[in-house]
């Protein structure tokens, strides 16, 4: 028996994985897509939030940010 007899043979008798299946590739790209559509059309959202969501992570920086800001003309300077 050749080698190519004996492969075939072998992938005959062995079921394809789920996902070489045409429902596993459904239920793979299906989700994949959905959820490309609204990170890519809500990411300056999602960016614009981060500094507030950093803040809230670590609030010991807080106090740091607010001392290394420059020391220019404050509001209640002004008359």
């Amino acid at each position: 028996m050749r080698n190519i007899d004996r492969l075939a043979r072998h992938m005959e008798e062995r079921p394809a994985p789920w996902w070489r299946t045409r429902t596993g590739f459904v239920l793979v790209c299906f989700p994949g897509i959905a959820a490309f559509c609204p990170l890519t059309e809500h990411t300056a959202h999602v960016f614009g939030v981060l500094p507030y969501l950093f803040l809230l992570a670590f609030p010991g920086w807080l106090p740091r940010l607010e001392s290394s800001m420059p020391s220019g003309r404050r509001p209640e300077d002004h008359r």
